[in-house]
């Protein structure tokens, strides 16, 4: 049985027969939460269970674990974030970055900026299963900068397995130095250093933009990575322990995505010369990247006109680059379902009329959905529209997008919606809503491209607001 778990004030879990389209709804046991509490859903905890962050009014970070059966909690574990023991001094705390949960302990990540030595570091500390510490802060790498605003950045990506992580770490540099460099380390799960690169990406100009991005670690340790110029010609790189400690580019095992002359990149669909917007799918040798098979799929007029009209079709406007590829899920016979979602951020300024002063916020969309079936040859079954509306004041907020539930005969996604779309007769599709009348919605799409909806519950009759963003699959 596949089972979703989505957290707020409560534990909700849905649960699917592998062997009907049946959904059946189990709340667990409600969390004694505190006034401003925000929860984070983590990952299954082995032997059932979920294990989840929770953060307090005064921020602090507590590690815990709701059990399998009626999801009581079984334990709360505050994450110190000083340096030195019970330490308040700001040269020894540190700053929250993310957590993880791996193959056999949980991982806490958080950076230090030291001004005196100069130095950005990343740190992990571990913990057992069962909360307790299982080692101290741990430094894992370091950045020297004179300035804070050039140290770069750190990433955190873990393989899929859990047995291994990656620290990415885009390294400041200058534009005359016509170089991007990355630096890419990994690490095993007891945060033992496997091996550390150096990849430089070179430029012909100050104004060429050259960068690397989706970055993925396999099982084994190896790094692969794409990188796009500004003609968006698009690569594909493999970095193993063997290659040398800095390495150029060209020098790496690569794939270059040559697609029909004046064919263009378009987040992560392509637009040809025919101004046709298409899918394309292709399957690489991980040891050689060489090409396997590579299939071009256009898309119907017909599934465009959801996204735009007719007349920016004409005019080879397309799809909107608000499309964010999200969800890449395949099945054991090698059929993929691609989902994109529509999300984009709009700035609101108003002018008090009698101090001149201006005030602007950020409003974070989660809207329609792009959900696109692949056979195992790489060519498109279906392409369905996902119509929702959602928007928040805070980019992380979990009662917007969406949340995926893989079945044997399609796919089940999971987001709020408006009750009065589900009003006989009403085909109007609203913006999320207030808790009042919001529903939780499930959405199936057959592995024909067959779209079917229903409000699985009220938010104002289970007395809590639902949160789908926030989901473990088990």
């Amino acid at each position: 049985m596949k089972k979703i778990f989505t957290l707020i004030f409560s534990l909700l879990l849905i649960a699917q027969n592998s062997y009907s389209q049946d959904i059946d709804l189990t709340w667990g046991e409600t969390v004694a939460s505190g006034k401003r509490d925000g929860y984070v859903l983590l990952e299954e905890a082995k032997g059932g269970g979920v294990f989840v962050m929770r953060i307090d009014k005064k921020r602090r970070k507590y590690i815990e674990k709701y059990s399998g059966d009626g999801y009581s909690k079984e334990f709360s574990e505050l994450i110190n974030f000083s340096l030195k023991k019970n330490s308040n001094k700001k040269r020894d705390l540190l700053s929250y970055e993310e957590v993880y949960v791996m193959k056999d302990a949980i991982l806490v990540f958080a950076t230090q900026y030291n001004k005196k030595t100069d130095l950005y570091t990343i740190y992990a500390k571990s913990y057992s299963f069962d909360g307790s510490e299982k080692s101290s802060w741990t430094k894992l790498e370091s950045i020297s900068s004179s300035k804070s605003s050039r140290k770069g950045s750190f990433e955190v990506k873990l393989s899929e397995d859990k047995s291994k992580l990656l620290i990415i770490h885009n390294v400041y540099t200058k534009r005359k130095e016509l170089e991007n460099r990355y630096e890419y380390s990994v690490f095993d799960s007891e945060l033992i250093r496997m091996y550390k690169k150096e990849v430089v990406l070179s430029k012909e100009s100050k104004k060429d933009n050259f960068n690397a991005f989706g970055e993925k670690l396999s099982n084994d340790g190896k790094v692969f990575f794409f990188s796009r110029n500004d003609d968006d010609d698009v690569a594909v790189y493999s970095l193993s322990v063997d290659d040398n400690e800095t390495v150029n580019s060209k020098d790496l095992k690569q794939y270059e995505i040559s697609l029909p002359k004046k064919e263009i990149i378009d987040i992560g669909f392509f637009k040809n010369e025919k101004k046709n917007y298409l899918v394309v799918y292709i399957r690489l040798n991980a040891e050689t990247l060489k090409e396997e098979s590579i299939a071009i799929n256009p898309f119907k007029k017909e599934f465009l006109e959801n996204y735009v009209s007719s007349r920016r079709i004409r005019k080879g406007k397309g799809i909107s680059t608000s499309f964010d590829l999200k969800t890449l899920i395949f099945n054991e016979n090698g059929e993929a379902v691609l989902i994109a979602e529509n999300t984009y951020v709009t700035q609101h300024c108003t002018r008090n009329q009698s101090t001149g002063v201006e005030t602007c916020r950020y409003v974070y969309h989660f809207n329609q959905l792009m959900v696109i079936g692949i056979d195992a040859n790489g060519e498109m079954k279906y392409a369905t529209n996902v119509k929702k509306y959602g928007s928040s004041g805070y980019p992380s907020y979990g009662g917007v997008s969406y949340s995926v539930l893989p079945a044997k005969n399609g796919v089940y996604i999971f987001y709020n919606g408006h009750y009065k779309d589900f009003r006989k007769g009403d085909k109007k599709v609203r913006s999320t809503p207030s808790y009042k009348r919001a529903v939780l919605v499930k959405a199936f799409i057959s592995d024909t491209g067959e779209l079917t909806k229903e409000s699985l519950v009220r938010h104002k009759e289970a007395k809590l607001y639902i949160m789908p963003r926030y989901t473990v699959l088990t």
